[in-house]
């Protein structure tokens, strides 16, 4: 669909028609061959990636305040404008106990205690590359210091899934899947209330609508939600996974 009015030409030559909000619509096809054309081009070439950005807005702890418009190139952090992406995905091979020990008749383990460490870490660190960062425009230091964006994730899940001898397409393997996701972002929130009670909440930071009704933060377990009342929060944190390959 388009604004622009097609030419004499096109119209005779395809079947184009006009909506009553005045949009042309230049050409139909169904949804699922698309999102088929899609599917395969992704499997074959990691390309392109797919976000949907009303759900995102939707999500987003700041909705209030801004609106998302992108994401970086990765697709991995939404961003309004001037919005900076700062992530910092944790290699989660390293975190897998006598890889491949399956194929010798023993068990492969993994170390969610220290998953859960230095996912700790992690939200410090990024808080600090805030506060260090060389800013080519004055618009992204401004937006970066009223909400102090960061992006706590991991790669080398499929890496991951190998060694301990867990398939993607059995339900073990995104029961593994959602464990991971569900304690980096819980640890990431209890570090970053750790954080607020050193250094204070980011400067546009307001419970009331943080928590509200329908916001990722809304969801979070209640004893996070009651800190996050408390001590406020000193970094938007972002909970990605990465696309980019284990080296």
């Amino acid at each position: 669909m388009h604004k622009a009015e097609p030419s004499p030409a096109q119209r005779a030559a395809e079947d184009m028609h006009q909506r009553e909000d005045g949009l042309w619509v230049y050409r139909e096809v169904r949804a699922r061959e698309v999102w088929n054309t899609i599917m395969r081009s992704t499997y074959d070439v990691a390309e392109p990636g797919v976000v949907f950005m009303s759900r995102m807005n939707d999500d987003n702890n700041l909705r209030a305040i801004e609106t998302i418009r992108a994401t970086n190139p990765c697709g991995e952090q939404p961003l309004p404008a001037y919005g900076c992406c700062n992530l910092g995905p944790l290699n989660l091979a390293r975190f897998v106990r006598d890889p491949f020990a399956q194929m010798r008749g023993g068990v492969p383990s993994f170390d969610w205690d220290g998953l859960a460490r230095t996912t700790r870490t992690q939200v410090r660190f990024l808080d600090d590359v805030l506060d260090v960062t060389l800013w080519p425009l004055e618009e992204q230091a401004r937006e970066s210091a009223a909400k102090r964006r960061i992006g706590v994730g991991f790669t080398g899940l499929g890496d991951t899934l190998v060694m301990l001898g867990l398939r993607y397409d059995a339900q073990e393997g995104r029961d593994f899947a959602a464990r991971l996701a569900r304690t980096m972002c819980d640890e990431a929130y209890r570090a970053s209330v750790e954080l607020a009670r050193e250094r204070g909440a980011f400067p546009l930071f307001d419970a009331k609508r943080y928590l509200e009704a329908g916001t990722f933060a809304s969801r979070l377990p209640d004893d996070i939600k009651r800190a996050i009342r408390e001590h406020g929060i000193p970094a938007t944190v972002i909970c990605f996974p990465s696309r980019r390959r284990v080296p």
